[in-house]
Protein backbone atom coordinates (compact mmCIF):
# COMPACT_ATOMS: atom_id res chain seq x y z
CA UNK A 1 0.00 0.00 0.00
CA UNK A 2 2.75 2.58 0.91
CA UNK A 3 4.86 1.29 -2.32
CA UNK A 4 1.31 1.99 -3.85
CA UNK A 5 1.60 5.91 -2.67
CA UNK A 6 4.35 5.98 -3.10
CA UNK A 7 4.60 4.94 -6.82
CA UNK A 8 1.14 7.42 -7.54
CA UNK A 9 2.96 10.19 -5.42
CA UNK A 10 5.92 10.08 -7.74
CA UNK A 11 3.78 9.35 -10.70
CA UNK A 12 2.03 12.68 -10.15
CA UNK A 13 5.33 14.23 -9.22
CA UNK A 14 6.68 13.03 -13.19
CA UNK A 15 3.10 14.43 -14.43
CA UNK A 16 3.64 17.98 -12.51
CA UNK A 17 7.44 18.36 -14.12
CA UNK A 18 5.92 17.60 -17.50
CA UNK A 19 2.97 19.81 -16.94
CA UNK A 20 5.52 22.84 -16.02
CA UNK A 21 7.61 21.50 -18.62
CA UNK A 22 4.66 21.88 -21.35
CA UNK A 23 3.68 25.42 -20.16
CA UNK A 24 7.38 26.88 -19.82
CA UNK A 25 7.98 25.78 -23.80
CA UNK A 26 3.67 26.99 -24.44
CA UNK A 27 5.14 30.42 -23.26
CA UNK A 28 8.52 30.10 -24.96
CA UNK A 29 6.60 29.26 -28.29
CA UNK A 30 3.89 32.47 -27.30
CA UNK A 31 7.08 34.72 -26.93
CA UNK A 32 8.48 33.46 -30.29
CA UNK A 33 5.27 34.03 -31.94
CA UNK A 34 5.01 37.68 -30.18
CA UNK A 35 8.92 38.43 -31.64
CA UNK A 36 7.63 36.99 -35.11
CA UNK A 37 4.65 38.84 -35.15
CA UNK A 38 6.35 42.43 -34.20
CA UNK A 39 9.56 41.91 -36.67
CA UNK A 40 6.63 41.19 -39.55
CA UNK A 41 5.02 44.32 -38.47
CA UNK A 42 8.27 45.65 -38.30
CA UNK A 43 8.99 44.95 -42.23
CA UNK A 44 5.41 45.50 -43.15
CA UNK A 45 5.75 49.52 -41.52
CA UNK A 46 9.35 49.44 -43.66
CA UNK A 47 7.96 47.73 -46.89
CA UNK A 48 4.89 50.62 -46.89
CA UNK A 49 7.71 53.55 -45.72
CA UNK A 50 9.70 52.53 -49.10
CA UNK A 51 6.33 52.14 -51.41
CA UNK A 52 5.75 55.85 -49.77
CA UNK A 53 8.60 57.06 -50.35
CA UNK A 54 8.50 55.40 -53.89
CA UNK A 55 4.72 57.03 -54.66
CA UNK A 56 6.02 60.41 -53.58
CA UNK A 57 9.10 60.39 -55.93
CA UNK A 58 6.78 59.03 -58.89
CA UNK A 59 4.36 61.91 -57.78
CA UNK A 60 7.44 64.53 -57.49
CA UNK A 61 8.64 63.07 -61.23
CA UNK A 62 4.96 63.65 -63.06
CA UNK A 63 4.69 67.10 -61.06
CA UNK A 64 7.92 67.82 -62.72
CA UNK A 65 6.74 66.48 -66.03
CA UNK A 66 3.67 68.46 -65.66
CA UNK A 67 5.53 71.41 -64.91
CA UNK A 68 7.76 70.75 -68.40
CA UNK A 69 4.94 70.25 -69.91
CA UNK A 70 3.41 73.79 -69.61
CA UNK A 71 6.42 75.42 -69.69
CA UNK A 72 6.77 73.82 -73.04
CA UNK A 73 3.15 75.01 -73.90
CA UNK A 74 3.82 78.30 -72.98
CA UNK A 75 6.77 78.46 -75.48
CA UNK A 76 5.61 77.08 -78.07
CA UNK A 77 2.59 79.46 -77.75
CA UNK A 78 5.27 82.32 -77.54
CA UNK A 79 6.68 80.86 -80.23
CA UNK A 80 3.79 80.69 -82.94
CA UNK A 81 2.92 84.37 -81.54
CA UNK A 82 5.69 85.54 -82.13
CA UNK A 83 5.94 83.56 -85.66
CA UNK A 84 2.56 85.33 -86.50
CA UNK A 85 3.34 88.76 -85.60
CA UNK A 86 6.63 88.37 -88.08
CA UNK A 87 4.37 86.58 -91.09
CA UNK A 88 2.10 89.91 -90.67
CA UNK A 89 4.56 92.33 -90.49
CA UNK A 90 6.14 90.37 -93.86
CA UNK A 91 2.31 91.07 -95.05
CA UNK A 92 2.24 94.41 -94.33
CA UNK A 93 5.27 95.37 -96.17
CA UNK A 94 4.66 93.08 -99.21
CA UNK A 95 0.95 95.08 -99.10
CA UNK A 96 3.15 98.40 -99.44
CA UNK A 97 4.95 97.65 -102.06
CA UNK A 98 2.42 95.90 -103.84
CA UNK A 99 0.54 99.45 -103.37
CA UNK A 100 4.10 101.36 -104.18
CA UNK A 101 4.55 99.24 -107.20
CA UNK A 102 0.45 100.15 -108.01
CA UNK A 103 0.92 103.73 -107.43
CA UNK A 104 3.94 103.75 -110.01
CA UNK A 105 2.18 102.26 -112.64
CA UNK A 106 -0.92 104.56 -111.79
CA UNK A 107 1.67 107.80 -112.45
CA UNK A 108 3.30 105.97 -115.21
CA UNK A 109 0.20 105.66 -116.85
CA UNK A 110 -1.21 108.52 -116.06
CA UNK A 111 2.36 110.52 -117.29
CA UNK A 112 1.55 108.40 -120.66
CA UNK A 113 -2.06 109.57 -120.88
CA UNK A 114 -1.06 113.42 -120.49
Amino acid sequence: ETKKRESDRAAIARLAAREAALELDARRAEQVRQRIRALAEKERGEIRVEEQTKLDAAAAAAAAAAAAAAELAEATRKHKAELERRALEHQFVLDEREMERACAVAAEAGGRNA
